[in-house]
C-alpha cells in the first residue's frame, strides 16, 4: 500500500522534473509559449491559443504537470527565478470545488468547474446535432434531439446532484484523496435510455464504501452543499461526470440511428467514431469558449 509520504514524494519529484523541463525548454525554445497543463487539457486549449494568440502551432509546446496542484508548485519554482522570460510561460488550472485563486499571472483559471462543462453547454450540444449528424437545425428531428439531451441531462443533475454534493464535502479536506478515475458512473444508473434515466437509489453510507479513504460527512453538510452546486449544475458539477453522460448520450443516439429506430430513420447513417478518451480533441471545435478565455490568451499570449 503506498502511504502518505510517498505520495506526497512522488508529487514532489513530480512538479520538480516538470521545473527542470521548463528550464530545458526555454533555452532550447526561446521563440516558443510554454503552456502548463494539468494533463490532457492541451487537446482544448491549442487550438484556441494557436486562433487567438496568432502563433504557429510549432511555437505552442504544452507541458503536462499531471494535476493542478503540481502547476502551482512549478508557478511558485518558476516565479523565484528572476532572469528567466516568464512572459513566455502559461498556465491553465480548473477551478474544480476550490475558492478562486488570487494574486496570480499569467494563470488561467476556469470559471467552471473544468474544461470538460465547456462540452456541455446547449450551444456545444446544438452544434454536435447539426455538425456530426447533418440535422437541419430548422428540421422537426432537431427540435426532438435537443429536447431529449435537455430533459436526460436535467434528470442527470437531478441523480447526480447529492453525489457532487458528497465529493464537494470530501474536497473541503486536502487531505482526503478520492480516487474518482476507477469510479464508474454508470454505477450508479439503474437504467438508461434516450427516453428515461434512473438512478440506484444511494446515500452517504453506500459513498463511503466504495470510497473507503473518505470520511463520514453528516447529511446537513451535504444539502448545504446540494444547494450551492445546484444553482448552476452545468457550470457547478464535475465536469468528467458531465462529458461522460454526453458522451453516454451520443453512443446512445448513435445506435438508435444505426438501428434505423423511429424517428432516428429520417437520419442519415453518422460518421462521427470517437471513444471517451479521445472526446475532448474530436468534440473541441464545438466547446464553449468563455469571453474570459478569450481575454487571457489575447493578453498574455
Amino acid at each position: 500500500m503506498v502511504s502518505r509520504i510517498d505520495t506526497l514524494r512522488a508529487e514532489r519529484e513530480s512538479s520538480s522534473s516538470v521545473y527542470l523541463q521548463i528550464l530545458r525548454m526555454s533555452k532550447d525554445y526561446p521563440d516558443s509559449l510554454l503552456c502548463c497543463f494539468e494533463g490532457e487539457d492541451f487537446k482544448y486549449y491549442g487550438i484556441r491559443i494557436e486562433n487567438l494568440a496568432l502563433r504557429e502551432y510549432d511555437k505552442i509546446r504544452p507541458v503536462k504537470c499531471k494535476g493542478k496542484e503540481n502547476v502551482l508548485k512549478v508557478y511558485n519554482l518558476i516565479a523565484k527565478i528572476s532572469k528567466l522570460n516568464k512572459a513566455n510561460i502559461l498556465y491553465f488550472v480548473d477551478r474544480d470545488f476550490d475558492k478562486p485563486l488570487i494574486g496570480y499571472t499569467n494563470l488561467y483559471e476556469t470559471p467552471y468547474y473544468s474544461i470538460e462543462n465547456f462540452y456541455i453547454t446547449s450551444c456545444t450540444i446544438e452544434k454536435i446535432i447539426e455538425n456530426e449528424f447533418k440535422v437541419d437545425a430548422e428540421l422537426d428531428i432537431f427540435k426532438y434531439i435537443l429536447e431529449i439531451f435537455t430533459r436526460r441531462f436535467q434528470d442527470f443533475h437531478t441523480g447526480i446532484s447529492y453525489l457532487n454534493a458528497w465529493i464537494y464535502c470530501q474536497r473541503q479536506d486536502k487531505s482526503i484523496k478520492l480516487n474518482l478515475s476507477d469510479f464508474k458512473l454508470t454505477s450508479v444508473f439503474e437504467s438508461i435510455t434516450l427516453e428515461e434515466l434512473n438512478f440506484i437509489k444511494y446515500d452517504r453510507l453506500y459513498l463511503e464504501k466504495i470510497f473507503p479513504k473518505s470520511k463520514s460527512v453528516p447529511d446537513v453538510e451535504i444539502e448545504q452543499a446540494k444547494v450551492i452546486l445546484e444553482s448552476k449544475p452545468y457550470e457547478k458539477f464535475r465536469g468528467k461526470f458531465e462529458v461522460d453522460f454526453l458522451h453516454i448520450m451520443i453512443e446512445l443516439l448513435i445506435s438508435s440511428v444505426k438501428r434505423r429506430t423511429s424517428p432516428f430513420n429520417t437520419i442519415a447513417n453518422v460518421s462521427l467514431v470517437y471513444s471517451r478518451k479521445n472526446v475532448l480533441s474530436e468534440l473541441s471545435q464545438y466547446a464553449y469558449t468563455p469571453k474570459c478565455l478569450k481575454d487571457f490568451i489575447k493578453v498574455c499570449a
